[in-house]
């Protein structure tokens, strides 16, 4: 098996940007989120467009996986530091380059289901 490629922080921005792009990866309200063969077409779009030797789309499932899961637990760490009062400088600006790209799309997602605007106001305005 070949060794794993470490992604530079543009290759990452790029990839997020192009999943982004291809909502119907991430939007579960998209009328097409659950056709199989055009998720798929996303996911060989993705391939395409970074172009990068040997990325294969199970490594572009397992990249939007961790892209979601250190998102998540990005924005978690950082809503506990709020909560509490003490959020250290460094924290409030994320380390991540990609962080504000995701969080344009990923911010209305919890899990695997994206949130309804009645959450997502009630949150922001009462939260």
């Amino acid at each position: 098996m070949a060794p794993m490629h470490k992604w530079s922080e543009n290759e990452t921005l790029k990839f997020v940007s192009l999943y982004k792009e291809c909502e119907i990866l991430w939007n579960v309200h998209d009328t097409n989120y659950k056709n199989r063969e055009k998720r798929n077409k996303a996911f060989e779009y993705i391939q395409q467009e970074m172009n990068m030797k040997n990325l294969t789309l199970d490594m572009i499932k397992k990249k939007i996986k961790a892209i979601r899961d250190t998102y998540h637990l990005e924005k978690n760490k950082i809503t506990k530091y709020k909560k509490s009062g003490a959020l250290p400088d460094d924290l409030s600006t994320p380390r991540l380059v990609w962080f504000n790209e995701a969080a344009t799309f990923l911010e209305y997602c919890a899990g695997r289901e994206c949130s309804s605007s009645l959450v997502w106001i009630s949150a922001n305005l009462f939260g």
